[in-house]
């Protein structure tokens, strides 16, 4: 992830930014679900790879970079919206997702990957 973040960069100085924004979560949500979905190591490896590219057009900076590309001296009120949501997002979604996990059996699943 860390590796393309100049690569997002250069997206977003194309005009890209927004593009970025709506596709890296959804590749990101797939790949989550191909997690699930992994039968072995290598695959599980693979599927944390794709989630490190998908989180390149997801990340705050991309999202930053976007703002102030389209809104120029107007971004500062709309960065401080996304940042007051999204702590807010996973303050929420942090223990949903220790409630679902633990009634789905995540964890077990995880566990069963061979070695």
């Amino acid at each position: 992830m860390a590796m393309l973040t100049p690569f997002s960069g250069r997206l977003v100085d194309r005009g890209l930014g927004g593009e970025m924004l709506i596709w890296g979560p959804v590749l990101a949500a797939a790949r989550v679900a191909g997690l699930g979905l992994a039968i072995s190591p290598s695959g599980w490896m693979a599927a944390w790879a794709l989630i490190g590219l998908a989180q390149t057009g997801c990340l705050y900076e991309t999202c930053f970079a976007f703002l102030t590309r389209r809104l120029g001296t107007a971004a500062r009120a709309a960065i401080t919206r996304v940042t007051l949501v999204v702590g807010f997002a996973g303050t929420l979604t942090f223990p949903l997702g220790h409630v679902l996990g633990g009634g789905w059996v995540g964890r077990a699943r995880c566990s069963s990957l061979p070695r």
